[in-house]
C-alpha cells in the first residue's frame, strides 16, 4: 500500500512539473503570437496607406486625362 502511495505521489509530482513547464511554454507562445499580431497590424496599416495613396494617384491621373 505504501509503495502504491509513493508511486502515486511521484506521478502527481511529475504531472505538476509537466503542468508548470506547459504553462511556461504556453506563455512564451502567447508572447510570440502577440508580437506577430503587432507586426501584422503594422503591416496592415502600411498596406492600407499604400492602397489609399494608390487610389489618390489613380484618381488624379484619371481626372487629368478625362
Amino acid at each position: 500500500m505504501q509503495r502504491e502511495l509513493n508511486t502515486l505521489e511521484e506521478r502527481v509530482l511529475e504531472l505538476i512539473s509537466l503542468n508548470e513547464r506547459l504553462r511556461k511554454v504556453n506563455n512564451h507562445l502567447v508572447s510570440q503570437l502577440n508580437k506577430k499580431l503587432d507586426e501584422c497590424e503594422m503591416l496592415q496599416k502600411k498596406v492600407d496607406l499604400s492602397k489609399t495613396s494608390l487610389m489618390r494617384i489613380q484618381k488624379k491621373y484619371f481626372d487629368e486625362y478625362k
